[in-house]
């Protein structure tokens, strides 16, 4: 098994005349996380200059956006991602045309954000594994079946949760 070269992220902060600073979440001379129109890394996120606001609430926010910038990536890059997309949409759709009651939308937000979590899990996994070698490695193989197992069991549960609340009212 071959180790891709390994950088830890770098993080760079540069002052811009509005008082944000930027902060890269990947290593910039890493050519392939490079955009082709402005040559930044894809991974940068912006936060809020931290003299601006004390240090704790900073890194929350700087945390949060990370996360977005998670989110992000998850839709920019994962198919799946916009099927779950779309599916969400659909549901979200049935649920106000149909007047789902309260209990029946805490079911379908705990079936939808199951579903998005379990395929940001497994595109993490994926990225990861991906990372630590370019060969075929079956240890790797099958941690990353099993993770994408964990996303279809997830998406067959909500089917079934969906099923049981949008079928007697499509019926009748």
């Amino acid at each position: 098994m071959t180790l891709l070269n390994h950088k830890p992220p770098v993080e760079s902060c540069k002052l811009e005349s509005d008082g944000f600073c930027f902060a890269y979440a990947c290593d910039p001379s890493d050519s392939s996380l490079r955009s082709s129109s402005d040559g930044l890394c894809l991974g940068k996120i912006s936060f809020v200059k931290p003299s601006s606001i004390s240090s704790y609430l900073a890194k929350r926010i700087r945390a949060f956006r990370c996360a977005f910038v998670g989110v992000y990536v998850l839709l920019r890059d994962e198919p799946h991602a916009k099927i779950h997309l779309l599916a969400t949409v659909i549901v979200i759709t049935l649920g106000i045309t149909l007047h789902v009651s309260k209990n029946d939308w805490l079911w379908l937000t705990v079936a939808i954000t199951s579903v998005w979590t379990a395929e940001a899990f497994n595109a993490a996994i994926e990225r990861l594994a991906d990372r630590i070698t370019s060969e075929h490695d079956a240890q790797i193989g099958t941690v990353k079946d099993i993770a994408a197992g964990a996303v279809l069991v997830t998406c067959l549960g909500a089917v079934v949760i969906g099923v049981m609340i949008f079928l007697p009212s499509l019926v009748s």
